[in-house]
Formats: C-alpha cells, structure tokens, sequence
C-alpha cells in the first residue's frame, strides 16, 4: 500500500470594517492511496504559494446592490431565454422529422 499527502498552505489577510488586520493561513491537504503489490511507503509533499490573498469588508452603497441585484436577474433571464430557445427548436426539429 503506497500513501501520498499534499498539503497546499496560502497565505491570507483579512481587513475587517473596524481597521482590524488578521494574518492566517489558508490550507488544502489531500492523499491518495494505492493498493499496489509493490514496497509500501508514505510520500508527504508540500507546497507554500508565494501569493498572498486579502479578503478585505467593504459597505456596499444601495445603489450599487440594486444594480448588481439586476444584473444577476437580468442574466438568469438571459440564460432561461436561450435554454427555452434551444429547446422549442430541439423539440419542433424532431416533430418536423417524425412527420416526415
């Protein structure tokens, strides 16, 4: 049985509302295990990302939340249009060929 750890660490910034700057640490870890008849052995790797990330809080003025409030809804109903599209021509397409 072979074993493999990866651990992915990032570091992160957060900035609250009240000027408060928190350093920590972002991580992923994943393993694989293979069943194999060969020699057993556990591989540990890992990886520090040079990048860091901010997540910073910021108040959204009400003006830019209804607008990008329609511009979600506006690109559902974009999205719901072309799927109904394709499928009344889907639909209409195969009632042409079995009248056929």
């Amino acid at each position: 049985m072979n074993a493999a750890y990866f651990l992915d660490v990032t570091p992160a910034l957060y900035d609250d509302l009240e000027g408060h700057t928190f350093q920590a640490f972002q991580y992923a870890l994943t393993h694989t295990l293979n069943f194999d008849h060969g020699e057993p052995k556990v591989v540990f790797r890992y990886e520090l990302s040079p990048l860091n990330v901010v997540y910073r809080q910021e108040v959204m003025e009400t003006q830019q939340f209804i607008i990008n409030l329609c511009a979600i809804i506006g690109g559902m109903v974009t999205v719901a249009g072309l799927l109904e599209s394709l499928i009344v021509t889907t639909v209409e397409g195969r009632a042409h060929i079995k009248s056929t």
